[in-house]
């Protein structure tokens, strides 16, 4: 309980750092301090895995992964047995870029105890190698499971590998069994609409972003790629309409920002 106490702290403090509205650097700073209140606290009790995890989530969720993983092997080194560490510490490795490293550090966590998830973030990363490694975890997953969301996600995985393949209609088809399961899988529309995308068939793709917008309405690249057809098809109003509106929604995402700057546009 304490342990969960203790994050739900960091999250609400990071969130404050991140939201609050004045001096950044008054923001950086007690982001900064967090840190070393953690860091302090787990070079004080170094037996102390709560507080080692704490101060990787604050990393995490700063963006500091370098410093993250060296507390993640700090981690490791004491318990190089928990699977559930080498999977935290491959999810770390993706989010840092270094996907070679995160699949081995996922492969450690399956040989110790394959949990489904780490097994799917595993197949993920194959699949969008093209590696046909993922059908093989994707299809062990669905062999042990009758779950209708773990179902949907190995669809969905499938999916993606037949995709970066070539192979559009056997993809289409699992993405379409992937929202049969799950039609809140937002990802499965957004890559079945890119299939049609990709061959320039804007039409068929715009009504599938559509289907995904009216599924999640605050699901802002739906309306991202929603602009993107219309821009494509010379319907410039409509594509600054819907690319400020996926900018409502998610102010970081550059892509829109990029489209209203070539459009002559400003963000609403």
């Amino acid at each position: 309980m304490r342990y969960l106490v203790l994050l739900l702290a960091i999250a609400l403090t990071i969130h404050a750092c991140k939201d609050r509205d004045g001096d950044g650097a008054r923001d950086v700073s007690a982001a900064d301090q967090l840190v070393k209140d953690l860091s302090d606290r787990a070079a004080k009790y170094p037996d102390s895995i709560e507080y080692r995890v704490a101060l990787v989530d604050a990393l995490d969720s700063l963006g500091r992964y370098r410093e993250a993983l060296t507390n993640m092997n700090i981690l490791l080194q004491k318990d190089s047995a928990n699977n559930s560490l080498w999977a935290r510490n491959a999810l770390l490795l993706e989010r840092s870029g270094d996907t070679t490293a995160a699949i081995r550090s996922y492969a450690r966590s399956i040989s110790i105890y394959p949990e489904i998830s780490t097994q799917l973030y595993l197949a993920n990363l194959f699949a969008e190698r093209k590696n046909d490694t993922a059908l093989l975890l994707v299809n062990n997953v669905a062999t042990n499971n009758t779950d209708r969301q773990t179902l949907a996600e190995c669809d969905f995985i499938a999916g993606v590998y037949h995709a970066r393949k070539g192979n559009a209609s056997l993809a289409e088809q699992l993405f379409d069994r992937c929202i049969g399961n799950d039609r809140k899988l937002m990802e499965a529309y957004i890559e079945k609409g890119l299939l049609h995308f990709d061959r320039k068939k804007y039409d068929d793709a715009l009504k599938i972003f559509q289907a995904a917008a009216s599924v999640e309405p605050t699901y802002a690249d739906a309306f991202y790629y929603q602009a993107r057809c219309y821009e494509l098809t010379g319907k410039t109003q409509e594509a600054i309409n819907l690319y400020q509106q996926a900018l409502s929604l998610d102010p970081a995402l550059q892509q829109a920002t990029e489209a209203l700057g070539r459009l002559g546009a400003q963000k609403s």
